[in-house]
């Protein structure tokens, strides 16, 4: 394939560039054009790099400039070809306004699935055995306080039948669990379909897996909500709306949810919250397998954008 542009400059401001891109990696990029590293963060007016002349391709990691990048600072990048993102989040790029400068926009895809799967199915297990009350108790070994359940028969809702969750369908079906879903989009006749409603009336265990775009609600309020059974879990692995999340944390606290699972930032304590509640730090990609195949896909990114292909592109 020709070359789009010769002489172009591939900037990565990343602070985890040289831990996670290989050697094989690096070449790669060394082959398709100039290769600039900024490894230490700052602000993105004072990157250098970012405002020489001729052609560039830029591929930035969230951590470098906390998960921001202003438009003003993107409209004074001179001929900026590319913009490659190290995540599959796309947010905090505005991409109506780089489409209409004409600047591509590319995320990372498909690396996380495995990763984000078994992460949802470890909460599970955590909240089912009750292990936030566990931890919060300092560990006691009180048999008659916490009392878990298996999950083994039990039934699972699996709202959104995307990669992660076919995926979790996958596990929870080879665990035992009876699965049926609800999907918008997509659906697999290997597994029950039924209502939004009956899922979250009949479910044991419920997984939101359905990415929706900014501003609208994974699940629909707190009517559907109060359908969830007193014995029931919800592991969420998608941020669900926060109106949402309140409810259910209030849920958990009144004894009228068996248990609540999802991430937050920075993570926290168990006794943040009052309750079967597991808020664990953001990590449910962060395995080693993930992180080389996010490596792989940024470089592909940025190497294809270099011959004007954008095969992942968000806007």
């Amino acid at each position: 394939m020709i070359r789009f542009m010769d002489n172009i400059q591939l900037i990565f401001l990343s602070p985890s560039f040289n831990e996670v891109v290989g050697d094989v990696l690096r070449q790669r990029l060394k082959s398709s054009g100039h290769l600039n590293v900024v490894t230490k963060p700052e602000d993105l007016d004072k990157v250098k790099q970012l405002f020489t002349k001729g052609n560039k391709v830029l591929a930035i990691d969230p951590l470098f400039c906390n998960w921001t990048v202003p438009n003003m600072l993107i409209s004074k990048i001179t001929n900026l070809k590319a913009i490659c993102l190290m995540t599959r989040s796309a947010d905090w790029v505005d991409a109506s306004f780089t489409r209409e400068l004409g600047i591509p926009l590319t995320n990372t895809r498909d690396f996380y699935v495995e990763a984000v799967s078994e992460w949802a199915i470890m909460m599970m297990f955590c909240l089912a055995r009750r292990i936030p009350l566990v931890a919060k108790s300092g560990w006691q070994q009180r048999y008659g306080k916490f009392q878990g359940v298996e999950v083994m028969g039990k039934t699972v809702g699996i709202i959104g039948m995307g990669q992660i969750g076919q995926r979790i369908a996958q596990q929870c079906q080879g665990l035992g669990m009876k699965v049926q879903y609800w999907s918008p989009h997509t659906h697999n006749d290997r597994y029950w379909y039924v209502s939004l409603n009956k899922l979250l009336a009949t479910s044991d265990v419920v997984f939101p897996t359905y990415r929706l775009s900014a501003g609208e609600r994974m699940l629909p309020g707190e009517t559907k909500l109060n359908r969830l059974g007193r014995k029931a879990i919800l592991i969420d692995v998608v941020r669900i709306d926060n109106k949402d999340h309140e409810f259910l944390l209030r849920q958990v606290a009144k004894d009228k949810l068996f248990g609540y699972g999802f991430e937050e930032d920075g993570g926290n304590h168990f006794d943040k919250y009052k309750g079967n509640v597991w808020a664990g730090p953001a990590l449910a990609w962060v395995t080693d397998r993930a992180m080389k195949l996010q490596a792989e896909s940024w470089v592909e990114s940025v190497v294809q954008a270099t011959k004007g292909n954008f095969p992942n592109r968000v806007n």
